[in-house]
């Protein structure tokens, strides 16, 4: 299992959102993923939506995802795997975190997903 790229935002003080955005490998991993819609994470259910990549950037100006989907190039080179998994076009966003919730977390959470890349706390130009 691939440890993930979990984006959790915060708001214009720097407090978590009670969102994050999560880039997955492939659609099942969206479908797994949408069957954990309203479980609990401690005292709190979280709602699981399918998102798409234009969504993904806005929320989380995530630039530097476009740079990588325009530049990447179909390969079996092994040394690209690792920049073709970075270009997926399969995102989901949790709402209804609760504001300690932690990357580790969310991950257990998402256990039977793969996740794609590192783990992120952003606070983006809008406070988001």
């Amino acid at each position: 299992r691939t440890l993930s790229k979990v984006v959790i935002t915060t708001n214009e003080r720097g407090k978590p959102s009670g969102d994050a955005f999560v880039q997955l490998e492939c659609e099942a991993d969206v479908d797994k993923a949408r069957k954990h819609n309203r479980e609990y994470i401690g005292k709190r259910f979280v709602v699981v939506e399918k998102i798409d990549l234009s969504q993904y950037v806005r929320e989380t100006q995530d630039s530097e995802i476009l740079k990588k989907k325009t530049t990447a190039t179909v390969s079996t080179d092994k040394r690209n795997s690792v920049e073709q998994k970075m270009v997926t076009n399969y995102y989901i966003k949790l709402s209804g975190l609760p504001w300690k919730a932690t990357e580790k977390e969310i991950a257990e959470f998402l256990v039977d997903c793969e996740i794609v890349g590192n783990v992120v706390i952003i606070n983006n130009e809008t406070g988001r």
